[in-house]
């Protein structure tokens, strides 16, 4: 069982001095007692707090691909390329919407790390065409996890539209893939509450069983299915008898027994 964290990667803000795009380190915490390490990158606040096994990093031509190229290759020991070095950075600060994602030669940052850290880019999507193709992209995330692994999404970085492309990841890990695998947290780094303490890493985790109410709202108004609402009310609830009857009624609809089915109705 592994810990895999899945993360956008924004374009952070041009500093001219340095001819690169960089975020302002900070310090992140998720408990008031936390200590964690300044840093530029919420994903390596995240991977000290929950120890992660593997780390992927979705993002456009224009992210930063190359401070995460330079920064993990400092944290895993590795020998830095700085002729790749140089052409990931020259690729984001003149990316565009119309820069073909093959010049950042990802497949070279993927191997770098051994499957560690691992990068996949996608367009921009301004338009459809370019949005189906970011789904098919995103949805071979699937191919680097395993039976029984522990997900951890952030939506903290990049455009806007990413937070919907995780929250569908989310979706399709957890109710369409064959795989069972555990959203352990969804995480969103609130730079905008800093205090002299920090910014606070903030779990979304509400929006889970949110969606788990809605879907088990949805099968029993048009199936008569209560069952997935059940595992919900098994922990929320307290009357036995409310969940008694809601099993019964979709029981007897399940075998189209009248008698109980009306009787269920009162």
């Amino acid at each position: 069982m592994s810990k895999i964290l899945i993360t956008a990667l924004g374009s952070g803000t041009y500093n001219k001095e340095k001819n690169m795009k960089e975020y302002n380190p900070t310090t992140y915490y998720v408990e008031e007692n936390d200590s964690l390490n300044k840093t530029a990158f919420i994903a390596s606040a995240i991977d000290e707090k929950w120890k992660m096994d593997k780390i992927i990093f979705i993002g456009t031509t224009g992210s930063m691909w190359s401070n995460v190229y330079e920064a993990y290759c400092k944290d895993k020991g590795i020998e830095k390329d700085n002729e790749y070095y140089n052409k990931l950075k020259n690729v984001e600060l003149n990316a565009n919407k119309d820069t073909p994602i093959e010049n950042l030669e990802i497949e070279k940052f993927n191997a770098t790390f051994g499957g560690k850290i691992k990068g996949i880019v996608v367009k921009y999507g301004v338009n459809d065409k370019e949005n189906l193709e970011n789904f098919h992209s995103i949805i071979e995330i699937e191919k680097e996890i395993e039976t029984k692994d522990e997900v951890f999404i952030d939506i903290t970085h990049s455009f806007r539209s990413m937070s919907f492309w995780l929250f569908l990841i989310m979706t399709y890990l957890k109710d369409i893939s064959n795989k069972e695998i555990a959203i352990k947290n969804i995480t969103y780094g609130m730079f905008e509450a800093k205090t002299e303490k920090g910014a606070p890493i903030v779990s979304l985790n509400l929006f889970i069983d949110i969606l788990k109410w809605f879907k088990g709202a949805s099968e029993l108004k048009n199936y008569g299915n209560s069952y997935s609402i059940l595992e919900e009310l098994e922990k929320n609830l307290k009357d036995k008898d409310i969940k008694n009857e809601l099993e019964n009624f979709s029981n007897t609809m399940n075998i189209n027994y009248i008698d109980s089915l009306k009787e269920s109705l009162k």
